[in-house]
């Protein structure tokens, strides 16, 4: 398509801004955990839709070439949750405990 002075200008391309992806995604069990918990957890779905059929066959759509046993159950998405929760109180009680240490370092000061 020429512009007003003659010259005729090309549409650039995307060539080099996006990179490609290189054959079939890796599945790792442990991120996939991890993802659907977060799913269940922060947008409030219920424990069982890990065991759906219709949400497992979207994960297996994601990455074909992950296997049963490579998708996280309810049973594995409720031990996930339980032991990020049981690790989440121990740093609390760990910061509460630096707390009063550092409160009564000032109160004895």
């Amino acid at each position: 398509m020429p512009n007003r002075e003659g010259s005729s200008l090309q549409q650039m391309t995307l060539d080099g801004v996006f990179l490609k992806a290189q054959g079939p995604c890796t599945f790792l069990r442990k991120i996939a955990l991890k993802r659907v918990a977060e799913f269940i957890v922060c947008d409030d779905q219920s424990l069982s839709v890990a065991n759906k059929p219709m949400f497992r066959n979207c994960l297996v759509a994601m990455c074909p070439n992950a296997t049963k046993a490579d998708l996280p159950s309810t049973h594995d998405v409720t031990t996930y949750i339980h032991n990020k929760f049981s690790e989440f109180l121990d740093d609390l009680n760990v910061l509460k405990w630096w707390s009063c240490v550092n409160y009564s370092r000032h109160v004895v000061s």
